[in-house]
Order: structure tokens, then sequence, then C-alpha cells
């Protein structure tokens, strides 16, 4: 795993705050900005003051010249990703926005909510960039990282504010993550956050939670207790209508239910992944619900029935430019023709993967 040199910390409040300022300039966030949720951004803000300050500090960033004349001028990636179409965290599309960063506020070792490090921004159609959320980072090589979100925890406990607390415990888990500590301690860490929120019957931070929950325990093969908490955060959706984060979490569930070769729950789960994201327009979380289906055919050994749905969301990865992931589906076709014996089609399929991976630097499997 590639190890970045600085540790994001609290970006969930923060992409929160920014969302509360910016929202009399941009009105409501996309579908697409909001695939956040399947790295845990979820998180909903409560303090006047903070959003008070970062709107203050970030109210000439709406012009990137503007970020960029301030130093915002390093465009990196920390794996705030999602593809479903492999697993809930693959890195080949991503989640949370282009993140530029200020090097010289990035590497003072200071989290102060008016002194941004990086700054998020979202892509549009004419090419510019939507300012739609900051985060806040330390170096990792500072010491203990980690002990500002626990500060933070410990002052909100004092003041019984328990929104902040399970915030400011969610922040502590992301960065033990970022820093490899131990899944036993992320995931302790995660259930503690959502016993605070369950409390604070905050409902939004609670189905986050869920679903980091669930990548921590897909990270580390442990898909039994992947599939509770997404039916736990699947629970959470149908019962506040959450329809868009339904179809997100129905991927990630189905996908789960095939790496325990459940293959007839899977295909029941993903058939209704293919409902909600159809009906809520989700195109790429669509193609991901297609493929992860097509697997679950494949575990049935329904070969022609996989073909169907790996050529539908072959479709959708071409309409979406994404390379890489047809490469991936071709991958499959070229193992579902070789189940049926067509030999002629598995050596076209195979051909066509192995000329996408050279296209975009990849490799196939």
């Amino acid at each position: 795993m590639t190890r970045h040199p600085f540790v994001l910390i609290l970006a969930a409040s923060a992409a929160a705050i920014i969302a509360a300022a910016c929202a009399g300039d941009t009105g409501t966030p996309t579908a697409t900005a909001d695939l956040a949720l399947a790295d845990n951004h979820g998180a909903h803000a409560k303090s006047s003051t903070g959003i008070a300050a970062v709107r203050g500090a970030t109210a000439s960033f709406h012009n990137f010249k503007a970020a960029q004349d301030a130093g915002y001028t390093k465009q990196f990636s920390i794996g705030c990703a999602v593809d479903l179409g492999t697993g809930p965290n693959d890195s080949s599309q991503g989640a949370q926005a282009c993140h530029f960063m200020n090097e010289a506020l990035a590497g003072d070792g200071v989290i102060d909510l008016a002194r941004l490090e990086p700054l998020m921004y979202e892509p549009q159609k004419n090419g510019s960039l939507n300012l739609v959320g900051v985060d806040y980072m330390l170096p990792r090589t500072f010491a203990k990282p980690v002990h500002c979100c626990s500060a933070w925890s410990d002052l909100n406990r004092e003041r019984t504010e328990l929104s902040c607390e399970a915030e400011a415990v969610e922040g502590i888990a992301r960065a033990d993550r970022q820093l490899d500590a131990t899944p036993e301690t992320v995931v302790a860490r995660y259930e503690e956050a959502k016993v605070l929120a369950v409390r604070q019957g905050d409902r939004a931070r609670e189905l986050a939670i869920c679903n980091a929950l669930g990548i921590v325990h897909w990270q580390r093969g442990a898909y039994a207790e992947a599939v509770r908490e997404y039916e736990a955060a699947l629970r959470i959706c149908r019962e506040t209508s959450d329809r868009v984060h339904e179809g997100l979490i129905l991927n990630s569930l189905g996908a789960s239910l095939n790496k325990l070769r459940r293959w007839d729950e899977a295909r029941t789960t993903l058939t209704d992944a293919v409902r909600v994201n159809t009906e809520c327009s989700e195109q790429q979380l669509l193609g991901h619900a297609l493929s992860a289906l097509a697997d679950a055919c494949m575990g049935r050994e329904q070969f022609t029935e996989s073909l169907e749905y790996l050529h539908s969301a072959s479709r959708i990865r071409l309409s979406l430019g994404d390379r890489r992931g047809e490469g991936w589906l071709f991958e499959k076709m070229a193992r579902a023709h070789r189940a049926l014996g067509n030999h002629g089609e598995a050596a076209s399929a195979t051909h066509m993967a192995e000329r996408i991976a050279q296209e975009v630097g990849s490799h196939t499997t």
C-alpha cells in the first residue's frame, strides 16, 4: 500500500461545514458528490462558529485562480474513492472531489479551522472547478496526530456535546485507518462513535459509520461482519427514505454476499440495487451493480445471463469514459465465454482486456 506523507484529520466535519457555508452558492449537493459516504464522509457539523470560520476562510476560494495564488497548487489523492465493481473500496473511481493542497500549511503541524491544508473542488462539465469541501491534515511525521482528535473529543465530552463528540471519535477512527492501526483498534473507535451517534439520534452519521465499518471488515476479509454492517446501513437508508445511498449500500452488500458465495442472496440484493440505481439515475452505481450481479450469476454457473449483465455494464462504463472499468469487464467476459466453450469469443475478450490494460497502464488478472 502506498503511504502518503500526510494524514487527514476531521475531514467529515470540514466537508459538512463547507457544504453549509456554500449552500447559498451551489445549492443541493449532487448524488455523485454524495458518494463520499462510501468512505465515511457523511457527518453534519453543528457548530455555527465553525461554519462562520470556514465560510470566511474560503470566501475567495470559490475562484480557483485565487486559491492557486494563495498556494493551493499541489493536486494529490489519498484514496478517497469507491468502485464497487471490484469491492467497496477500490480506488479506480474518484468519490470525494479533487484535492489541492497548500504544502506550507500542510507541513506546519497545526490544525486551525481557518487555515485549510487542502481544498476540495468538483470538476464541472464546462471545465471549471466548484469548491465543495475542505480537509484538515497533519504531516505523517507529526507525533501522535490522533491526539488532536482525542483532545477535541475530551473537550466536547466535558461540554456534553454528543454530536461533536461522535464527530471527533469518528475522526480518530479515520486517522487510525490512515496510520495503519490494527483493524481491531479502528473497529473499536467506529463502534464508540456509532454508540454516540445513536444516542444523539443522528441517523446520517450512524449510516456513515455503519458503512465505514463495512469497508473496514471487507478490507480484512471479514465478509460476514461486513454484511452485518451493510444490512444495518440499509435499514437506516430505508427508514430515512435515502434512495441514493440505498443503492450504494445495496451494491456493497451484494458484493460482500458474493465473497461469501451466498449467490442466491447476492442475486436478490443486486437485482434490488439495479432497480434502485436505475430509478435514481445513478449510472456509475448501476454499472457497479450490474457487474456484481454478473459475478453472482457466474457463481451459480449461469454464464449466458452473466454475459448479458456484463455487456450492459460495459455500455455504461463506455458512456462514462471509464476504460479501466471496461478492461475489468472484458476479463470477466473472457471467463464466462471460456466456461461456455466459446473459445473464439474468450480470446477476443482477453485481447480487448489486454489492449485496454496497456492503454491505462494497469494489468489484467
